[in-house]
Protein backbone atom coordinates (compact mmCIF):
# COMPACT_ATOMS: atom_id res chain seq x y z
CA UNK A 1 0.00 0.00 0.00
CA UNK A 2 1.50 3.51 -0.94
CA UNK A 3 1.19 6.85 1.54
CA UNK A 4 -1.19 8.31 -0.79
CA UNK A 5 -3.42 4.99 -0.44
CA UNK A 6 -3.08 5.11 3.55
CA UNK A 7 -3.80 8.48 3.84
CA UNK A 8 -7.15 7.77 2.30
CA UNK A 9 -7.60 4.52 4.31
CA UNK A 10 -7.15 6.64 7.14
CA UNK A 11 -9.82 8.85 6.26
CA UNK A 12 -8.13 11.29 4.74
CA UNK A 13 -10.51 13.85 3.33
CA UNK A 14 -10.30 15.87 -0.01
CA UNK A 15 -11.31 19.69 1.30
CA UNK A 16 -12.62 21.98 -1.23
CA UNK A 17 -10.53 25.61 -1.41
CA UNK A 18 -13.18 27.31 -3.78
CA UNK A 19 -16.55 27.24 -5.09
CA UNK A 20 -15.58 25.06 -8.18
CA UNK A 21 -14.66 21.59 -7.40
CA UNK A 22 -11.00 21.81 -6.73
CA UNK A 23 -9.92 20.12 -4.12
CA UNK A 24 -6.48 20.49 -1.69
CA UNK A 25 -4.65 17.30 -1.89
CA UNK A 26 -0.76 16.26 -1.01
CA UNK A 27 0.98 15.07 -3.40
CA UNK A 28 2.40 11.67 -1.47
CA UNK A 29 6.10 12.67 -1.99
CA UNK A 30 5.22 15.69 0.88
CA UNK A 31 3.28 13.86 3.05
CA UNK A 32 5.96 10.85 3.84
CA UNK A 33 8.70 12.56 3.81
CA UNK A 34 10.15 10.73 0.97
CA UNK A 35 9.29 10.27 -2.48
CA UNK A 36 6.50 7.76 -2.77
CA UNK A 37 7.26 5.59 0.30
CA UNK A 38 5.80 5.61 4.21
CA UNK A 39 9.51 4.80 5.09
CA UNK A 40 10.48 6.13 8.77
CA UNK A 41 13.80 5.90 10.91
CA UNK A 42 15.21 2.75 11.34
CA UNK A 43 16.16 1.92 14.92
CA UNK A 44 19.61 1.81 14.26
CA UNK A 45 19.49 5.10 13.05
CA UNK A 46 17.64 6.21 16.03
CA UNK A 47 20.50 4.61 18.69
CA UNK A 48 23.17 6.01 16.55
CA UNK A 49 21.58 9.55 17.35
CA UNK A 50 20.75 8.50 20.86
CA UNK A 51 24.58 7.63 21.31
CA UNK A 52 25.79 10.98 20.16
CA UNK A 53 23.45 12.66 22.66
CA UNK A 54 25.00 10.80 25.29
CA UNK A 55 28.33 11.54 24.31
CA UNK A 56 27.44 14.97 24.04
CA UNK A 57 26.50 14.85 27.48
CA UNK A 58 29.20 12.88 28.73
CA UNK A 59 31.38 15.29 27.93
CA UNK A 60 29.05 18.28 29.52
CA UNK A 61 28.78 17.25 32.48
CA UNK A 62 32.59 17.26 33.99
CA UNK A 63 32.58 20.95 32.43
CA UNK A 64 29.62 21.64 34.26
CA UNK A 65 30.77 20.32 37.90
CA UNK A 66 33.84 22.07 37.77
CA UNK A 67 31.99 25.12 36.60
CA UNK A 68 29.68 24.99 39.43
CA UNK A 69 32.25 26.12 42.45
CA UNK A 70 33.43 29.40 40.79
CA UNK A 71 29.74 30.01 39.51
CA UNK A 72 28.61 29.95 43.22
CA UNK A 73 31.41 32.18 44.72
CA UNK A 74 30.85 34.52 41.79
CA UNK A 75 26.93 34.68 42.80
CA UNK A 76 28.00 35.06 46.29
CA UNK A 77 30.08 37.90 45.65
CA UNK A 78 27.35 39.92 44.30
CA UNK A 79 24.88 39.25 47.03
CA UNK A 80 27.55 40.86 49.32
CA UNK A 81 28.20 43.47 46.68
CA UNK A 82 24.70 44.30 46.36
CA UNK A 83 24.36 44.27 50.43
CA UNK A 84 27.06 46.84 50.99
CA UNK A 85 25.61 49.22 48.20
CA UNK A 86 22.30 48.84 50.71
CA UNK A 87 23.85 49.20 53.44
CA UNK A 88 25.77 52.75 51.87
CA UNK A 89 22.15 53.84 51.06
CA UNK A 90 21.17 52.89 54.45
CA UNK A 91 23.31 54.74 56.08
CA UNK A 92 22.96 58.18 53.33
CA UNK A 93 18.99 57.81 54.02
CA UNK A 94 18.87 58.06 57.83
CA UNK A 95 21.87 59.86 58.15
CA UNK A 96 23.81 57.90 60.51
CA UNK A 97 26.87 55.58 60.31
CA UNK A 98 26.04 51.85 59.25
CA UNK A 99 29.03 49.25 59.60
CA UNK A 100 28.60 45.76 57.98
CA UNK A 101 29.46 42.97 60.95
CA UNK A 102 29.99 39.31 59.83
CA UNK A 103 28.79 37.63 62.81
CA UNK A 104 28.39 33.83 63.17
CA UNK A 105 26.01 32.38 59.66
CA UNK A 106 25.67 35.53 58.19
CA UNK A 107 26.63 39.78 58.57
CA UNK A 108 24.60 42.36 60.21
CA UNK A 109 24.20 46.10 59.46
CA UNK A 110 24.85 48.22 63.11
CA UNK A 111 23.61 51.39 62.89
CA UNK A 112 25.95 54.25 64.81
CA UNK A 113 29.01 52.58 64.22
CA UNK A 114 30.10 48.47 65.01
CA UNK A 115 28.92 49.07 68.71
CA UNK A 116 25.81 50.84 68.02
CA UNK A 117 22.30 49.25 67.06
CA UNK A 118 21.69 46.28 64.99
CA UNK A 119 19.59 47.23 61.96
CA UNK A 120 16.39 45.14 61.24
CA UNK A 121 14.56 45.09 57.84
CA UNK A 122 13.39 43.71 55.17
CA UNK A 123 16.36 39.79 54.22
CA UNK A 124 17.20 39.89 58.21
CA UNK A 125 15.89 37.49 60.58
CA UNK A 126 14.69 38.60 64.03
CA UNK A 127 18.20 39.25 65.43
CA UNK A 128 18.90 41.58 62.25
CA UNK A 129 21.12 38.61 61.07
CA UNK A 130 21.48 38.62 56.88
CA UNK A 131 21.93 34.81 55.81
CA UNK A 132 23.17 34.28 52.38
CA UNK A 133 20.74 33.39 50.04
CA UNK A 134 21.68 29.53 49.00
CA UNK A 135 24.21 27.79 52.08
CA UNK A 136 26.87 27.02 49.68
CA UNK A 137 29.15 29.84 50.57
CA UNK A 138 30.26 31.39 53.45
CA UNK A 139 31.35 35.55 54.80
CA UNK A 140 34.47 36.19 56.54
CA UNK A 141 36.05 39.43 57.53
CA UNK A 142 38.82 39.88 55.45
CA UNK A 143 40.58 42.55 58.05
CA UNK A 144 37.99 45.51 59.28
CA UNK A 145 34.38 45.80 58.92
CA UNK A 146 33.63 48.35 56.38
CA UNK A 147 31.34 51.51 58.31
CA UNK A 148 29.60 53.67 55.80
CA UNK A 149 29.06 57.20 56.75
CA UNK A 150 25.78 59.32 55.87
CA UNK A 151 27.53 61.11 52.89
CA UNK A 152 28.41 58.14 50.90
CA UNK A 153 31.93 57.28 51.69
CA UNK A 154 33.78 55.03 54.15
CA UNK A 155 34.89 56.08 57.11
CA UNK A 156 36.41 53.15 57.39
CA UNK A 157 37.68 50.73 54.66
CA UNK A 158 37.01 46.78 54.35
CA UNK A 159 37.03 43.60 53.21
CA UNK A 160 34.62 40.67 52.83
CA UNK A 161 35.69 37.57 51.50
CA UNK A 162 32.89 34.74 49.89
CA UNK A 163 34.07 31.12 49.98
CA UNK A 164 32.35 28.53 48.14
CA UNK A 165 32.11 25.25 49.72
CA UNK A 166 33.10 23.40 46.89
CA UNK A 167 36.47 25.52 46.52
CA UNK A 168 37.32 29.00 45.35
CA UNK A 169 37.10 32.82 47.05
CA UNK A 170 36.51 36.09 46.23
CA UNK A 171 36.83 39.27 47.92
CA UNK A 172 34.68 42.38 47.92
CA UNK A 173 36.84 45.58 48.71
CA UNK A 174 35.12 49.12 50.17
CA UNK A 175 36.98 51.84 49.77
CA UNK A 176 37.47 55.05 51.72
CA UNK A 177 35.57 56.64 48.15
CA UNK A 178 32.75 54.38 49.48
CA UNK A 179 32.99 52.14 46.46
CA UNK A 180 32.56 49.03 46.47
CA UNK A 181 34.46 46.34 44.25
CA UNK A 182 34.85 43.30 43.57
CA UNK A 183 38.74 42.90 42.25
Amino acid sequence: MHCHDAMKSAGAVAVPISRLSRTAELPPSTFAGTHGSCRGYALSELVVVVAIIGIMASAAVPWLLSALPGATVTWGAREIQGSLMRAKMIAMSTRQTMCVKVVSGGYQFVQGGCAGTVWTGPGTDSTGTFRPSPSSFTVTNSGTNPIFTPFGNASQPGALTVTAKGGGSRTVSVTASGQVTIP
